[in-house]
């Protein structure tokens, strides 16, 4: 790890000004917005420090304060720099799992555990693997947020959605992705998913920085079908982290075929549910 340099300052700094500049016009930097990105560091990591990825948001262990982390190979591809920027700031703006939100994720750990307990014969899988499940909605996010935020603040376009394959993880399983990374493997079925939810990628996002995405989605849907869809993405976000290297001892192991066997399930669920039926209190005048 070390501080970026002068003309890695200024690289960044391209991305960052026109960033606080998008979120101003658009009313998106609030005070809890404001809070969270205000005070971040930035700083360069090598490839063995980060293990592989492109960049990283933490909490740094020395100084206690919050990090997000570049590769240093990254930083004169502007189309990259600026991708791992804008994902990483989603994940300290929106997500669960960087910063230590622990408050965010007792609060989903708090539905899970009570949906489990109402339906355990159909609801059997570990509460951790259902709650990886959101990390897979989290990733799906801030990748999105990150392609969008690269469009509107840089010029640089979505990627087009390609066919994928990797074998290690799912089988002959195929699937159409923008993302250049494992987490493409669940990319359209969170699109499906998303839209049902929030409508549109827009107010998904607002949602996600106002802290409601997460609780969304309990409120939206059959909270049996839903938690089905939710123990689904887990076991897949699993195993893209065990074949990613990133595993840890309580991560389950699943078979490609069984992976492939789970993707085209939850293909299946996700087409199948609907939003619960919203009552509308009419009030007779008098």
């Amino acid at each position: 790890m070390r501080k970026l340099n002068s003309d890695e300052i200024n690289l960044l700094n391209s991305d960052l000004i026109p960033f606080e500049n998008f979120l101003k016009t658009n009313g998106l930097l609030s005070d809890k917005v404001s809070s969270k990105y205000e005070g971040i560091n930035f700083h360069i990591e090598s490839k063995q420090e980060l293990g592989g990825a492109n960049g990283v948001a933490r909490i740094n262990s020395q100084t206690k304060k919050r990090d997000i982390g570049i590769l240093d190979t990254a930083m004169t591809n502007d189309r990259l720099r600026s991708n791992v920027c804008y994902h990483e700031l989603g994940h300290a703006l929106m997500g669960m799992t960087s910063y230590e939100r622990t408050d965010l994720e007792e609060k989903v750990l708090k539905h899970i555990v009570e949906i489990k307990n109402k339906h355990p014969n159909e609801l059997t899988e570990s509460t951790h693997t259902y709650l990886f499940g959101f990390s897979c909605l989290e990733e799906y996010l801030v990748e999105k947020f990150a392609q969008g935020m690269q469009f509107l603040c840089k010029g640089i376009n979505v990627p087009k959605k390609q066919n994928y394959s990797c074998p290690p993880i799912c089988a002959d399983y195929s699937y159409w992705s923008t993302m250049n990374t494992k987490y493409g493997i669940f990319e359209t079925i969170c699109d499906e998913l998303v839209s049902k939810t929030f409508g549109n990628l827009s107010t998904a996002i607002r949602s996600g920085l106002n802290e409601e995405y997460f609780g969304t989605f309990f409120d939206r849907f059959d909270e049996k079908e839903i938690m089905a869809i939710l123990g689904n993405l887990g076991q897949v976000f699993q195993s893209i982290m065990n074949y990613s290297g990133n595993s840890r001892p309580q991560y389950s192991q699943y078979s490609p075929d069984k992976i492939k066997e789970t993707l085209l399930n939850t293909e299946q669920l996700v087409k199948n549910i609907q939003p619960k039926v919203q009552e509308i209190n009419l009030h007779r005048r008098l």
